[in-house]
């Protein structure tokens, strides 16, 4: 194989053998390299038998150079002026690596007799060259390596055999056309010059080709690129200019590439696939492909096209994007293409023979007719048209469509998204002129002119009505009003609510036990030491407005704690405690969907203080200390932006945490022997929160709900015996409130800085039971209705004595 990242070229020529002539005058240098010379009989320069040689610092005007016709040869030229250079030879394989640096070629002279064979010996010139610069045999059978760097050839370069050629153009100027052929053809211009001959308006010509690679960064041509094969891969970059036409031919496989450039027209045939990419590029004409029967794919970024763009019969597809223009028509004659403007393109000319067209991103569609399409608008995207004829529109709230001429057919525009920068109010989704006895149907995605679909973190109703502008224009208008939040949104709120009342669940757990301990000590039941106790708790919440929800919520308590008698006649109670709860949140059945669950593990640190003041009255105080690690899941059903009314499944789940402090303390009443009446206030803060999180619909904020509240409450007990149980059934009633509320939730566009604070009476009755002197049981029912929810609650508890 040949050396790789050397340009090819291939010229057509006609098997001029070279004449035997004597061997090539040489020296050789004290490093060994082979030094050529003028011929004494004719002042050419011929190599002969050598096969690595250099010629550097000539003047061969009206002469020329070759090569040879057999082997490996390679030749060095620096800096050197010639007509020509020549080699190769029919049914030879001569295998040439030819370097020039500096070097002038003037090109063949016509009916020159260069080699000065006398008459009827040998050919008396060189004609079979047609001008050339450099010629290598048509029918030798070698290989080329041609590399021309900061070199002028006044002719072309010509190498139209079937071996394979490599060819790399640098810094150099060349009037003429590179003529390759063969089954293996790459080529590399790199800041270089092209001009026109007279001989043709060709800068490359590529024929009978297998595959071809060619690659022009930085370099201008007058003329244009043809090329004939089977696979062809033609990049042209670096604000490169073609000056003619790109024709590429016959092709299975094609790939062009425009980069920084621009070229004239592009016109591709063939029956494969065929990719054109153009990128910050310009065609000044047309890009056609209609004598292919394979499939096009056109890709244009950040680029124009100034003529039209025509597709043959396969399955096409036009993609424009990133403010790309086609100021032309575009057509294809196949029964499947594609056509995409998006990135703030734009399209003037007419459509033909898409069945598919889609516009995005602030694009325009601007075309004097569209006939049996589908034309999906979406992005702010809008579709301005002379003529719609039984055609389908489908877009979203924020695109639009104008039919400014005629109607024709049945038409339908389909509203099947809202889009997010779509605010409340009324839009204009399209107007069209009743000319052509056509037809247009506006809906949504569900068939209806009313539909429900998702922004944000909210549900819109959406409505479609026609105006009558005119005798004969119609405007359709889009209706977009909020409605209510999303399900998962509101479920996320709820989760958090119903977070926060677990964790005062449990300090209502502590203050239950202490109620129990200060009553004991008015009965004179004092038992100082150690207690274990242990809680069952049950609760059915309820709550209204957005983050409304029902709770069902089960949790346990086990504590410890270790009760003192001090020397004044008091008692200290110090202990710890932990819990666990969980609470099933589900929706209230008032159109959002989603059943959650909420669940917390506790740790409780508590103390209290009792004193009686002779045999009725006491005092009493107590506080506990909590902190709750949470867990949330959201299983929610909402709509989303589709307004076709299926239900978006939506999931998601986050950690948090549960801060509580709360103090109470009173005084405890025995009016009668056997009667124990406590008031009491108290005073507590709360902190709950839910770390960020995502669902499929959006981003949830780190949340939180956190307020200080206040109550006051009177607990009646009464103790009696029941055989050797002592029981002290009680009623109690109390009344909390928040007093400040320093709460935040956000979720996608919803943001709210503060709850409401909230209000309740509770009224609860219970007993407990002394069942032995170390062994008592707790059993109490409550239910509680505020300004924004009504429970109920149960609680079972055991304690015992050391």
């Amino acid at each position: 194989m040949i050396a790789k990242g050397v340009i090819i070229a291939l010229m057509a020529t006609s098997g001029a053998g070279v004449t035997s002539l004597a061997n090539a005058a040489t020296t050789t240098t004290n490093s060994g390299d082979v030094v050529l010379h003028t011929n004494p009989d004719n002042g050419n320069i011929y190599m002969g038998d050598e096969v690595n040689a250099s010629i550097a610092n000539q003047n061969l005007s009206n002469h020329y150079i070759n090569f040879s016709k057999h082997g490996n040869k390679a030749l060095s030229i620096k800096n050197t002026q010639a007509d020509f250079i020549e080699g190769g030879n029919k049914n030879d394989t001569t295998n040439t690596t030819l370097v020039l640096d500096g070097a002038t070629l003037k090109g063949v002279q016509k009916d020159k007799n260069y080699d000065s064979h006398p008459e009827g010996h040998g050919l008396k010139n060189k004609n079979y060259a047609s001008g050339d610069s450099i010629y290598f045999d048509r029918d030798d059978k070698g290989i080329l390596i041609l590399s021309v760097n900061n070199s002028t050839l006044n002719g072309d370069i010509s190498a139209e055999n079937k071996a394979a050629k490599h060819a790399l153009i640098k810094n150099s100027t060349i009037t003429g056309a590179t003529r390759f052929k063969g089954e293996e053809n790459e080529l590399h211009f790199i800041h270089s010059h092209q001009k026109n001959s007279a001989n043709s308006g060709d800068a490359i010509a590529i024929g009978e080709a297998g595959q071809s690679k060619v690659f022009i960064d930085a370099s201008t041509f007058e003329g244009g690129i043809n090329i004939q094969g089977k696979e062809t891969q033609l990049d042209i970059g670096q604000k490169s200019g073609i000056g003619g036409d790109i024709k590429l031919n016959d092709s299975k496989q094609t790939d062009l590439r425009l980069n920084d450039s621009s070229v004239k027209n592009i016109i591709l045939s063939g029956s494969g696939a065929s990719q054109v990419a153009l990128n910050n590029s310009e065609v000044k004409g047309n890009l056609d492909s209609s004598a292919s029967t394979g499939s096009t794919d056109v890709a244009v970024n950040h680029s124009t096209v100034d003529g039209n763009i025509t597709l043959g019969k396969g399955k096409n597809r036009v993609q424009l994007t990133n403010h790309s223009e086609v100021k032309g028509d575009i057509s294809a004659a196949g029964n499947d293409s594609e056509l995409r403007i998006d990135g703030s393109s734009s399209h003037r000319g007419a459509v033909h023979n898409f069945t598919h067209i889609y516009a995005d991103d602030h694009s325009k569609l601007d075309t004097r007719a569209i006939r049996n399409a589908r034309i999906d608008l979406t992005g702010a995207s809008a579709l301005y048209a002379s003529e719609l004829s039984s055609s389908e529109l489908v877009m979203d709230s924020e695109s639009q469509f104008f039919v400014n001429d005629a109607l024709s057919g049945n038409n339908s525009a389909t509203v099947k998204t809202l889009s997010a920068a779509t605010s409340e109010g009324e839009h204009e989704l399209g107007h069209w002129t009743n000319n052509g006895g056509g037809s247009m149907k506006a809906q949504f995605a569900n068939g209806s002119q009313q539909a429900t679909a998702r922004k944000g973190a909210w549900n819109y109703d959406l409505t479609l009505h026609g105006m009558s502008r005119s005798a004969n224009t119609t405007e359709e208008m889009l209706a977009v009003k909020r409605s209510t939040l999303a399900s998962d949104v509101k479920g996320a709120q709820a989760n958090l609510n119903a977070a926060q009342r677990s964790s005062k669940a449990i300090s209502a757990s502590v203050a239950q036990r202490f109620s129990k301990i200060d009553e004991d000590a008015m009965f004179n039941q004092r038992q100082p030491g150690a207690n274990v106790w242990a809680d069952y708790i049950g609760q059915n919440n309820s709550q209204h407005g957005d983050a409304g929800y029902h709770g069902k919520l089960e949790g346990t308590m086990l504590g410890m704690d270790w009760t003192s008698e001090l020397a004044d006649d008091s008692q200290l109670t110090t202990g710890l405690a932990f819990g666990y709860t969980r609470t099933k949140v589900a929706d209230r059945g008032d159109g959002a969907e989603f059943h959650n669950r909420v669940s917390g593990r506790y740790y409780t640190l508590y103390s209290g203080w009792q004193k009686n003041l002779g045999d009725n009255l006491g005092l009493f105080a107590n506080g506990n200390l909590t902190w709750g690690d949470m867990s949330y899941s959201l299983k929610a059903a909402n709509v989303s932006a589709t307004t076709d009314g299926s239900k978006q499944q939506l999931n998601g789940g986050t950690h948090g945490n549960s801060y509580s402090a709360e103090l109470r303390t009173g005084v405890a009443i025995k009016p009668l022997q056997q009667l124990v009446v406590q008031p009491y206030i108290l005073a507590g803060w709360n902190k709950t929160d839910a770390h960020s999180f995502s669902d499929q619909a959006g981003q949830f904020g780190h949340n939180q709900r956190e307020n200080m509240y206040a109550g006051a409450g009177l607990r009646t007990t009464v103790h009696f015996a029941l055989g050797s149980v002592k029981l002290m059934p009680w009623a109690e009633v109390n009344y909390i409130a928040d007093v400040t509320d320093n709460s935040r939730f956000s979720a996608m566009d919803y943001q709210r800085s503060h709850g409401k604070k909230l209000q309740a009476a509770a009224l609860s009755i219970g007993a407990d039971a002394g069942i032995t002197p170390n062994l008592g049981a707790t059993v109490k029912v409550s239910a509680s209705e505020g300004n924004r929810s009504s429970d109920t609650a149960m609680l079972v508890g055991v304690n015992y004595h050391f």
